[in-house]
């Protein structure tokens, strides 16, 4: 009977605490996300799951090196840094969430509507803020990622609503009423004064009118969609095949031959004149393979500026334009700078990613020479 009492307390005492920590984050992020309670509970539950994922991934990862490791390498040291790995995965999965109510669903409040600094204050909320800087810190904890640097993309995801919204503002605000005030008033003088007649002036007054309505741009066309979708496609097929392709066994001879080598010194070779073994393997450097995470980079900025107009439907034409010519700007900047520096090995990956983001840039450009004719 005292065995069932203590195994019933022990088990309150574990079922209590574990609720009302659920029921916390329950309501923290009811509050941060403004979603209802149920909505809350299930984003919860899949953080969870996404970081327990993590957890365990991360814990089979033993060579990656942590700040954590400097201090000690103890089997806890590993523990905590999978732990890390978890709580990154799970608060990066309700930022993420955060970014797309706000981005795709436009479930925006007025002051995050605004341009300019209002805007950006607005996005920069206390919540936000915590959120970025404790993922920039867990990441720095189980990956040696930069804090810094992971907080300056954070910063810079939530403040890019506003600052395309200022630039759409900027770019698309309509001329001034009293643009052609002037023009109006001498063309109702030269009526009054006779020298024109009615029909002269309601055809000038009907121009000085067309010279007043603002741009209007189109949209990609059904042709340029699935050609920036064929692009994407390749991108993403190249990046999981070979970027570069290295034979050891082939450079080494190369060098070889430029050394003074004495003839008697390469009888102990049996493979021949060159000190090199004949069983060096190929090495094969992959897009996630690239140093710094650039590949990766090449990767999102691509696929992102192909399936941005189906989730930004909410931000104007000429804004998202700008948008997908600049992720594709710097998306090939960064891939050029990747291939040139290794332009002996090049293999067919990066040769593939080349091509599709050729395609992406050929069609937004095509795209944006069409909405100057239009506005023209």
């Amino acid at each position: 009977m005292n065995n069932n009492y203590m195994i019933c307390i022990e088990v309150l005492c574990v079922v209590v605490p574990t609720l009302l920590i659920v029921w916390g984050l329950v309501m923290l992020l009811r509050r941060y996300l403004d979603v209802p309670r149920g909505k809350a509970l299930l984003i919860l539950l899949f953080s969870l799951v996404a970081g327990v994922g993590a957890l365990l991934i991360r814990y089979q990862q033993r060579e990656i090196s942590t700040p954590m490791h400097r201090w000690s390498n103890s089997g806890d040291i590993e523990m905590l840094a999978a732990v890390f790995a978890g709580l990154l995965t799970a608060l990066t999965v309700v930022f993420l969430v955060q970014l797309h109510s706000k981005w795709i669903a436009g479930r925006l409040t007025d002051e995050e509507k605004k341009p300019g600094q209002v805007g950006a204050r607005a996005w920069l909320g206390a919540g936000n803020i915590v959120c970025v800087i404790l993922i920039s810190l867990l990441a720095w904890l189980a990956f040696d990622y930069s804090p810094l640097g992971v907080a300056l993309l954070g910063l810079l995801a939530l403040v890019a609503y506003p600052a395309l919204k200022s630039a759409s503002a900027h770019l698309e605000a309509p001329p001034p009423p009293e643009s052609n005030a002037s023009e109006r008033q001498r063309v109702l003088n030269m009526l009054d004064g006779g020298r024109i007649t009615a029909a002269e002036g309601a055809e000038l007054l009907s121009a000085l009118s067309l010279s007043e309505k603002p741009r209007v741009t189109k949209p990609m066309t059904t042709a340029q969609q699935k050609l920036v979708l064929i692009g994407a496609l390749l991108l993403l097929v190249g990046f999981f095949l070979p970027w570069f392709t290295i034979n050891p066994q082939t450079e080494l001879e190369r060098m070889a031959k430029n050394l003074p080598i004495d003839p008697e010194w390469t009888q102990h070779f049996p493979w021949g004149v060159n000190p090199v073994s004949p069983s060096a393997n190929t090495i094969r450097f992959f897009g996630g393979d690239v140093e710094h995470g650039l590949g990766w980079l090449v990767l999102l900025l691509g696929v992102t500026a192909a399936v941005l107009p189906y989730f930004a439907g909410n931000l104007p034409e000429q804004t998202l334009q700008r948008a997908i010519l600049g992720g594709l700007g710097v998306g090939a900047i960064v891939l050029l700078y990747v291939m040139t520096r290794n332009l002996r090995f090049v293999s067919i990956g990066i040769l593939l990613a080349v091509v599709g983001y050729g395609l992406q840039l050929a069609c937004a450009l095509q795209s944006g020479r069409l909405n100057s004719r239009v506005a023209n």
